[in-house]
This record gives C-alpha cells, structure tokens and sequence, in this order.
C-alpha cells in the first residue's frame, strides 16, 4: 500500500534542484530488437545516475540562485562525442560520465544507449501516458568532413541529424536553423537558445528533450495558500510563499539527511521524486549525500513502501 500523506510543496523553490531523467533498473525490448543486457543497463544506470549527481554538486556549489538542469541531456551530446573520440581524449570522457568507474566500456557504452533511448521515448501517439521526446543533432562545418563510420553511427545508434553550416560567412543564418530546431524539438518551450556564433566554431552537438506527463494525483489550485519558506534554510530569510496542497497515497522515504516523496505520472512508469533536507540547513550535506548507491536506497525504501 501507498503511504497516505498530507502534501505541501513549495512553488517557488529557492534551494539548488536538478531535473534529471534517471533508468530506474528495468530493462526493455523492442518488437525485433535483441533484448537490452540487464547488467550493461544496470551499468548505465549507474554512470548516468553518478554524472547526474556529480555535475549537480559542480553547478550548485556555494551559490544561492536556482539550479535547473537537465543531465539526460548533457550526456546525449557527451555521449555523440565519445563516439568520435579516440586516444585520452575518449578516456577522459568516460571519466567524466561515469562509464569507467561503472566499468561500461567502448562500443557497448553505445550500443546499450542507443537501445535505452529507443525504449524509453514515448510519441504522442503511445499508450503510455506521457509524451517523452529526445532530438540529436550535429553541425558541422562546411569545410570539415565526417568520417563515414562516425556519420552513420551517430545516425544510427542516437538517431541524429548531421548537417552543414557556413558558420564563418553565414552564421546568422545557422543561428536561426538552431534556434528554429530547438523550437520544434521543444515544443516551443525552449527559444533564442543561440544568440551568435563564433567564426572559429568547428561543430555544435545539440540535444533538446521534451516532456509531458500529468500527475496520477493532481493538485486542486483552490488548496494552494501561502506558508513560511525559509530561504537556503536561513530563518532570517523567512518568506512567505505559495505552497500547493493536499492529501493523497504516494510512496514516501526518509533516510539520513533526506525525506523522499514519490509523485507518479498517469501510466506510473515514470514518477518525480522529491527531495527535502531533514534538516533546516541540511542542502549542502544532501548535495553531498547524493550518489548512485543512495539514489538506490531511496527507490528501494520508496517500494518497499509500497507494498
């Protein structure tokens, strides 16, 4: 059974939060596709969820301002990069994504991503009861050239589209066709992502994510009133804000330095959680609780939960 909880959440939250779309540990197979191997998703699982957390204590640090961010992202570029990458520099990039450390190696890191984006992304036509939509894009100089292994599998394995620019003589016009495919890919949500281009640019690889989901248990605007919120956990910072409000059975956790809610999309494949330091002043020891082996314990307590 679902734990039945009062809910109040901050509509204005003023401490570092991240948004990251995070492979929850079950592995899926498309009609005439070979299935995808449990332990190298379980590995990606665990480097994506490691970058995640890792870029999220790089962006917040010490700083006051809001932290929005989306890893799934970044790594969907990262990953077209590694691809052609070779020597330290392909080393250096599984560091940083967490591949070596999830010992998840070469043209596997590939193979297994490009099946999981296959599987997880839901059109508005499915039946799964959310939208979730990724686009790769790589542009390239004119006067470069591709080589033709990397062309087709970039193709291939991140469904990419390759194409030319002038950006020394026409980058106007580049900036445009960007700014005119994030549009497109985002649904209108995202605009004017590039302002100008330097002359100098080489290539750009882009992902642009959309989702859409709704709740299974919806907020009722009537119940939003204004609480105390107290401002990177400094009661000299107290404020008044809206907080949303009610009353439902979701999955809940609390673990050192954390107390996890679980709110599901319709279709409960896909869930929010919701962290909240335990303590006051508790963001910065949470920043550095977070990891892949917690980001665990929390889902198995949230199940366990549950049933």
């Amino acid at each position: 059974m679902f734990r039945h909880v009062n809910i109040r959440i901050n509509m204005k939250i003023n401490f570092a939060l991240f948004c990251a779309l995070l492979a929850l540990g079950v592995a899926f197979s498309r009609a005439g596709d070979e299935p995808l191997d449990p332990q190298n998703y379980q590995k990606l699982t665990e480097a994506n969820n490691e970058f995640a957390f890792s870029l999220h204590r790089m962006l917040a640090g010490n700083k006051s301002a809001n932290v929005f961010f989306s890893p799934f992202s970044i790594s969907a570029a990262l990953d077209m990069l590694l691809l052609g990458a070779k020597g330290s520099t392909a080393e250096e990039l599984e560091v940083a994504l967490g591949y070596k450390k999830a010992d998840l190696k070469g043209d596997v890191i590939h193979e297994t991503s490009g099946k999981f984006l296959g599987d997880i992304l839901k059109s508005n036509q499915s039946d799964a009861g959310y939208v979730l939509n990724s686009a790769n894009a790589v542009v390239v100089d004119a006067r470069k050239e591709l080589t033709a292994e990397f062309e087709d599998k970039v193709k291939q394995l991140y469904q990419a589209n390759v194409q030319k620019a002038d950006f020394a003589k026409d980058s106007s016009k580049t900036v445009k066709e960007i700014n005119d495919w994030v549009v497109e890919k985002t649904e209108g949500k995202i605009t004017d992502l590039v302002q100008d281009l330097d002359p100098a640019t080489v290539a750009i690889l882009m992902n642009a994510v959309y989702f859409k989901g709704t709740w299974k248990h919806q907020f009722n605007e009537q119940n939003t009133r204004d609480e105390i919120f107290y401002n990177h956990g400094d009661l000299s910072q107290e404020k008044q804000v809206p907080f949303m409000i009610m009353s439902a059975n979701v999955g809940t956790a609390r673990l050192e330095h954390v107390n996890v809610l679980e709110l599901p999309y319709e279709g409960e494949d896909i869930s929010m959680l919701i962290l909240l330091p335990t303590e006051l002043e508790g963001h910065m020891a949470l920043d550095d609780y977070l990891n892949h082996e917690t980001l665990s314990a929390i889902q198995k307590e949230t199940q366990e939960r549950q049933n």
